[in-house]
């Protein structure tokens, strides 16, 4: 299984997501809802697991980081194959895989040298 790939600023500082954009919720809602006349309501969950889901950005992303983090979701075909990634907030590692394609926006007037980038990964 491949591990996502450290990414690097200025030679050896690990580029890490920003902070103000990084979000850990549960991937799906788990909870069925039975609802009775006389207003009651019944809960249980669906699943015996609660998967999470991660929204992660980076900015000012380098072009050659920009092209190490394509060929990686190239090499895992978007979201069909999972690897592993350390979540950047608690340093645990999870098998995860991309949840929809990869966002890569240019940042204005750096003709194309930096870049922001945008993705949702999904818990296996």
């Amino acid at each position: 299984m491949a591990a996502f790939p450290t990414l690097y600023i200025h030679g050896t500082l690990v580029h890490t997501p920003v902070v103000g954009r990084f979000e850990d919720t549960m991937a799906q809602n788990p909870t069925i809802r039975s609802q009775f006349e006389g207003g009651y309501v019944q809960t249980r969950s669906r699943f015996t697991r609660i998967a999470r889901r991660w929204t992660v950005s980076y900015r000012g992303m380098s072009q050659a980081n920009k092209n190490t983090l394509r060929t990686f979701e190239n090499a895992r075909r978007a979201g069909s194959e999972l690897f592993t990634w350390t979540n950047p907030e608690d340093s645990t590692s999870y098998n995860v895989r991309f949840l929809e394609p990869v966002i890569y926006t240019p940042w204005e007037h750096t003709n194309f040298l930096q870049w922001n980038i945008d993705f949702v990964l999904e818990q296996v």
